[in-house]
């Protein structure tokens, strides 16, 4: 019982080692600057103009149509695998800046997860995928467009409601007023 217990905590992390990026990947140090094939992996403007990042774009952009023909996980994770390797073979492959300042190449995961991302925020594929930008922002503007109707739905049906409201657009088509007095007029009801 013992040994197999020794056994399963053999595949558990030491608690006694850190588990930050550089430990656990080819750190590349404070002096190091990404090359033009380079993939910064990090949010914000300098990570999206970074020609590595424009190229890895556009190398990913051309593969969509293949990735969203595969018929099998094995087949988008074959191509998914080819852009990791191909992007690598060009230079240090993904790279990410520690907060202290140190770079370092990003694992196996990390850069297959950036593929993935890429894929599904691309606009041949946000459709297919919940979590893609696109999709997430096209579902907030349903939900937005829902909340307006069921708004203007209570404001037709309530005779109250739509009479205060129908006085208040005369007042405000009838007159000039500053934004001061709309608050007013809004607050006064």
């Amino acid at each position: 019982q013992t040994l197999l217990f020794s056994f399963f905590l053999s595949f558990l992390p030491d608690p006694t080692t850190s588990m930050t990026p550089s430990t656990s990947t080819l750190s590349l140090g404070r002096d190091f600057v990404p090359g033009p094939y380079d993939v910064i992996c990090a949010r914000g403007k300098q990570a999206f103009c970074h020609p590595g990042n424009r190229y890895f774009r556009d190398y990913v952009e051309k593969r969509t149509d293949m990735y969203a023909s595969a018929t099998s996980k094995a087949q988008r994770s074959s191509i998914v695998s080819d852009i990791v390797d191909t992007v690598r073979s060009l230079g240090n492959g993904f790279v990410k800046k520690e907060s202290n300042g140190h770079w370092f190449v990003v694992d196996e995961v990390l850069a297959r997860e950036k593929v993935g991302q890429l894929f599904r925020s691309s606009t041949a594929l946000s459709n297919k995928y919940k979590s893609s930008h696109l999709s997430k922002k096209r579902r907030r503007q349903g939900s937005f467009s829902k909340f307006h109707e069921s708004l203007h739905k209570i404001m037709v049906s309530n005779p109250v409601v739509k009479r205060t409201t129908d006085a208040m657009a005369a007042d405000v088509i009838q007159s000039k007023i500053c934004d001061e007095e709309m608050v007013s007029l809004f607050s006064s009801r």
